[in-house]
């Protein structure tokens, strides 16, 4: 044990005795710094100074010169994530969707795009709050929807970075426009139209809304182009209807209904009573003919003018010739033949005698008889002018007869009488007869007022 412990007390004498060696050698190798002189606030002056002085004074009044000290830089890891296009897009609705995806990079990893994950979520609003549902896909069929792409992205230091893109999904709209009833409907003046209307339906993202249409019609000109009109049922013609409607986005559909309406019924011609008496129109030698008033034209087109375009008057003379005019300086019978052609070429036609007849001045007398409670009076006849003889008077070149009812067996007819005289009653006619011409020029009925 004794020797135990002396070797002990040896090895620590021995390592001590190294440690002073080492420290001595230490000592020796290390120079001492020579003390730095501390700089005066002020500068000493100099008189007359040498060289050696100048030298000293310029270094005493130099600036000390900084020595620049040079930072460590540490590299720090980034990691970046942007999104490939806009950060909203519209998308057609059904149509097919290609998301453009994002980009990632990192200063150490480099570029880690392929280490992106993204999910879609349907955001919906609920009663004001929003609310977002995790999906599969962006589905195009559901106009009007919102989707929220997210994309998210991790680098080797743990870091995650996320970022989204809306994608909006455009109204699905459909417009479904079409007539109710015939596209061409055929009438004839006079008819009642039964409009039957139109069918006309916009539908948004499934919802079904009515479109009312505004209603405008034109008309056929004849002349290869249409003109803007009221709908008449009573003017022949062919009518566009244009029925239009709006849709929510402003754009105008409109659908158009031909309507023909036809004229198959021929102008009425009207004989005016007041002038042409049981289809004889008589005017004296020496007066004018106003044919133009002896008729009127009408048509079912309310359209129809009767002018010169439409009605047509031709007057023959007794033997059946066409003449320009009626000759109204001597007694004559002419035919006058009326003809009316409407727009659609339906026509008509009216025929009268008209007749220049002499003019005759008579006298009416006193009662000569009265028979079966009629009075019965003589008529003179004084004088007849019928423009033959230079308006000279011709009475004897006409015979009178009286109309009696109990002639030719009592079926009533015309008897001759002595002229200038005849017996005449207030209910008889009378007629003259020219003695040179066989036709009768003129039928006079005398109305003898106050009498019977």
């Amino acid at each position: 044990m004794k020797d135990n412990k002396k070797g002990i007390i040896l090895v620590v004498a021995i390592l001590a005795v190294l440690l002073v060696i080492l420290a001595l050698l230490h000592g020796c190798n290390k120079k001492e710094e020579p003390k730095a002189t501390p700089k005066k606030d002020t500068v000493e002056v100099v008189e007359n100074p040498t060289i050696e002085d100048k030298e000293e004074y310029v270094e005493a009044v130099q600036p000390i010169k900084a020595t620049p000290v040079v930072a460590k830089t540490s590299t720090e890891q980034v990691l970046t994530l942007t999104l490939v296009g806009e950060d909203t897009i519209y998308v057609d609705g059904n149509s097919v969707y290609n998301d453009q995806g994002a980009f990632a990079s990192d200063t150490v990893d480099g570029t880690i795009t392929s280490s992106i994950t993204s999910k879609i979520y349907l955001v919906t609003n609920n009663q004001g709050v929003e609310e977002k549902t995790e999906v599969a896909t962006v589905d195009t069929s559901i106009g009007g929807a919102t989707y929220i792409v997210e994309y998210s992205v991790t680098n080797s230091a743990g870091e995650t970075k996320t970022i989204t893109r809306k994608v909006i999904i455009n109204d699905i709209k459909s417009i479904d426009v079409s007539i109710n009833g015939l596209p061409t409907v055929n009438l004839n003046i006079g008819d009642q139209y039964q409009d039957d209307g139109i069918t006309a339906v916009e539908t948004i993202n499934g919802v079904a809304n009515n479109l009312n249409p505004t209603i405008t019609y034109k008309k056929d000109n004849g002349q290869g182009s249409q003109v803007a009109t009221d709908f008449n049922a009573n003017i022949a013609g062919t009518y566009y209807e244009y029925y239009t409607v709006v849709s929510s986005d402003g754009t105008n559909y409109a659908i158009i209904r031909t309507i023909i309406i036809t004229d198959v019924t021929a102008p009425t011609i009207t004989l005016t009573d007041t002038m042409v008496k049981e289809g004889t129109y008589t005017i004296q030698v020496g007066e004018d003919a106003d044919i133009p008033a002896t008729y009127t034209v009408t048509d079912d087109d309310e359209s129809f003018v009767a002018d010169d375009n439409t009605v047509t008057v031709v007057i023959k003379d007794s033997t059946d010739a066409v003449v320009d005019a009626i000759d109204n300086t001597v007694v004559g019978s002419y035919i006058v033949e009326i003809t009316a052609t409407d727009y659609a070429g339906n026509e008509s036609s009216a025929t009268y005698t008209l007749k220049v007849a002499p003019i005759i001045n008579y006298t009416i007398g006193d009662i000569q008889q009265t028979w079966q409670g009629v009075d019965y009076r003589n008529v003179t006849f004084d004088s007849i002018i019928d423009g033959t003889n230079g308006g000279a008077n011709v009475i004897n070149n006409y015979n009178t007869q009286r109309w009696s009812a109990s002639a030719n067996n009592g079926q009533g007819g015309w008897v001759n009488i002595n002229n200038p005289y005849m017996a005449y009653r207030g209910t008889e006619k009378i007629r003259l007869i020219s003695k040179t011409d066989a036709n009768v020029f003129y039928v006079v009925e005398l109305e003898l007022e106050g009498l019977n």
